[in-house]
């Protein structure tokens, strides 16, 4: 059932929601685990903030037809997506839910702060439907290129990153799952200069490729 209580949100400098015109969401669509509920669940470990009272999910102007997809997911009427910042560069859709930001916490383990300390729940570990929403908002995925090199063409593998912080368990996680699904036995977490506390996971097969698309 549509949530009766929601209401759209403006997000200010300070991140907090300031109610405006009405809108409706479902606010039940992650009380059940569902290919389609794992997968924004994962997007929001890697592009969501979840606080006291509400979800945000923000991304840069580009990506704003996947802020699209998650309204169509809640059945938010009317679609509401904000513009962020001076120039308009990012775009984010807030779901103001006290009820939903508690199962979040309290169920998904999404926390506040979850940069340095976010952890995939058991129900999420070993969904591939999970960590294709988490690879989709901090992966990269590069099919296979042909490129000239010294004799001529070549082919450049396919190629699977995600970036993430030292502090945070979710890249180990993400490696780990894989090597245990037998799809990334070349995949490597690294630490990397030039990325904020970065780390990087990698690998460079086909099979990797066609595994998350």
């Amino acid at each position: 059932a549509l949530s009766n209580a929601a209401r759209a949100s403006r997000i200010a400098s300070t991140g907090r929601p300031h109610a405006s015109n009405r809108i409706d969401f479902d606010g039940s669509v992650f009380d059940v685990v569902t290919p389609d509920s794992a997968y924004w669940l994962g997007f929001i470990f890697a592009d969501g903030h979840v606080s006291q009272h509400f979800i945000r999910i923000g991304l840069a102007k580009k990506d704003r037809q996947h802020l699209v997809k998650v309204a169509d997911f809640v059945k938010m009427k009317p679609t509401r997506i904000d513009v962020l910042g001076k120039v308009g560069e990012r775009v984010s859709v807030c779901l103001p839910s006290r009820q939903m930001a508690s199962l979040l916490r309290d169920r998904y383990g999404l926390v506040e702060r979850k940069t340095w300390c976010a952890v995939a729940p058991t129900e999420l570990a070993e969904s591939r439907d999970f960590w294709r929403g988490y690879v989709d908002g901090d992966g990269t995925i590069s099919p296979p290129k042909a490129k000239a090199g010294g004799a001529g063409l070549s082919v450049r593998r396919a190629e699977l990153g995600v970036i993430g912080h030292s502090g945070s368990c979710l890249v180990t996680q993400f490696a780990e799952f894989m090597h245990r699904n037998g799809i990334g036995q070349n995949i490597a977490v690294k630490e990397r200069r030039g990325l904020k506390n970065g780390a990087r996971g990698a690998d460079y097969s086909e099979r990797i490729y066609h595994y998350f698309r």
